[in-house]
C-alpha cells in the first residue's frame, strides 16, 4: 500500500490481487480514522 500525494489520505494498493486499486480514508469531525474505501466499498472501523 502506497499513500499518494496530495490533499486527503488516498492510498494505492501495489502489490497482490488489487494492485493499482485506489481508496481512501474516512474521517470523523476530531480527524479519528472511521473507515477505508476499497472498490468503491465502506468499509467501517470497528471498536
Amino acid at each position: 500500500m502506497g499513500l499518494l500525494p496530495g490533499e486527503g489520505d488516498d492510498y494505492i494498493l501495489t502489490t497482490g490481487a488489487l494492485a493499482g486499486q485506489r481508496g481512501f480514508f474516512t474521517h470523523d469531525a476530531h480527524g479519528t480514522i472511521t473507515g477505508v474505501d476499497l472498490a468503491g466499498r465502506l468499509f467501517n472501523r470497528v471498536p
